[in-house]
């Protein structure tokens, strides 16, 4: 970002200044994304594994135990998605300013 600023186009900077803030946002997320997962499989018993495939059984209770979870990790995702859109959508309007 440093020899970015040094160009003094303030128009190119500002344009790829929020990427760059966006981009590490999304990084964050994906390690926050992978620790949530990570912890809501060991929070489920599996019952039986084919391939990739893993299963299991559980109880009302236990899915209801574990459903606030399941929606905080969709929503995580469904964020971080939606951020990466609008980030590559922003992000092809850049090439165009630096001619």
């Amino acid at each position: 970002m440093g020899m970015l600023f040094a160009q003094k186009d303030n128009e190119v900077f500002n344009l790829v200044l929020p990427m760059d803030v966006m981009h590490n946002g999304l990084i964050v997320m994906a390690a926050g994304l992978s620790n949530q997962k990570v912890e809501l499989g060991e929070r489920i018993k599996p019952d039986k594994a084919q391939g990739m495939a893993v299963s299991g059984l559980m109880s009302q209770e236990q899915w209801l135990a574990l459903r606030p979870r399941m929606i905080d990790l969709n929503s995580l995702i469904e964020n971080m998605r939606s951020g990466a859109k609008r980030g590559a959508e922003e992000s092809w309007v850049a090439p165009g300013s630096f001619e």
